[in-house]
């Protein structure tokens, strides 16, 4: 006999699972609790920030990670010698403060030769602390600071009696210069003022470690580096590279050159060897000035384009 086709609707159905449905439940509930736990704790309780600058010394260190407590303020208020972060005049784009609570509302806060004085007393903080150096600039209230106090010129002797100068002395006219001269150092600097003294009918010669003149503090502004390339030859200038000063005497200028010793005469050696950065009014400040920048030459000594970055990029900042 054949068996008829079609549905059959007899067949048994599928058990549903319900120990591992409860357990998929169960792990999705607690996930939940637990990442509205984190979520609860990173807005309103906790904050993870780390320290921007060098005010905090000892006790904090620049660039170190910290994890704050926004709940306990909710229950009391900050005390002198806490230490709070916060953001300067509310504005969302800094970067957090991290500062040592000195004054609560009501109290007067004065600085004195370099001592805080809270409601006419020495204020105690904890730990031992470097004196303010600079007591006016804290005292002021500034929001910020930039400093950009530039470079110094390097020198170095070159023998009892030597007419020594820097490049910065003859430009200023702190110094005056002789009709024979050496500038010792063929950067930038070291070749304009070699020009600029050619022009005024000094005999110039020009002294380089390098093996070509302006080969540092790249890049260079085209159109400068190469006027200056063509007017050096055509007013006269000398020039020695590969070449090292070694002293002065008698009125001559030793200079071990690739053809062999040389004396150069000379009533005045300008040293145009570069410059080193000086930054010691920012070493004084960065422990008791919230929020100081270092920038141009006193940061790292370069040239006016980069230092012009750097200026642009702390503007932006603060």
């Amino acid at each position: 006999m054949r068996r008829k086709s079609g549905l059959h609707f007899g067949r048994e159905k599928k058990k549903v699972n319900i120990p591992i449905i409860k357990e998929v439940v169960t792990w999705i509930i607690e996930i939940a609790i637990v990442l509205g736990i984190a979520f609860v704790f990173v807005y309103y309780i906790g904050l993870r920030t780390s320290v921007v600058g060098q005010s905090m010394m000892p006790v904090l260190t620049n660039k170190q990670e910290i994890l704050i407590n926004r709940f306990i303020y909710l229950l009391t208020d900050p005390k002198p010698n806490d230490i709070i972060v916060f953001l300067p005049n509310g504005n969302e784009k800094s970067h957090y403060y991290v500062k040592r609570v000195v004054g609560t509302p009501g109290d007067t806060v004065q600085i004195k030769e370099g001592i805080v004085f809270v409601n006419g007393e020495p204020f105690e903080e904890a730990g031992e602390m470097d004196a303010i150096l600079d007591a006016e600039l804290a005292a002021d209230g500034y929001d910020a600071v930039v400093v950009a106090t530039g470079s110094t010129a390097k020198v170095f002797p070159l023998g009892e009696g030597a007419p020594v100068c820097t490049a910065s002395d003859i430009l200023t006219g702190r110094v005056p210069c002789g009709d024979r001269t050496v500038v010792v150092g063929g950067g930038l600097v070291g070749c304009e003022t070699a020009l600029w003294l050619a022009q005024l009918g000094k005999k110039v010669t020009i002294v380089e470690a390098l093996d070509r003149l302006m080969a540092v503090n790249r890049p260079l502004c085209h159109a400068n580096s190469e006027m200056l390339e063509r007017l050096i030859p055509f007013h006269g200038i000398e020039v020695l590279t590969s070449a090292a000063v070694k002293s002065w005497n008698a009125g001559s200028l030793q200079v071990e050159a690739v053809g062999g010793s040389r004396e150069l005469p000379s009533d005045t050696v300008i040293l145009s060897v570069g410059f080193r950065e000086e930054d010691s009014l920012y070493r004084a400040l960065e422990r008791t000035v919230p929020e100081l920048y270092l920038l141009g030459d006193a940061r790292k000594v370069s040239n006016i384009m980069y230092a012009v970055w750097d200026a642009f990029e702390v503007a932006n900042h603060i």
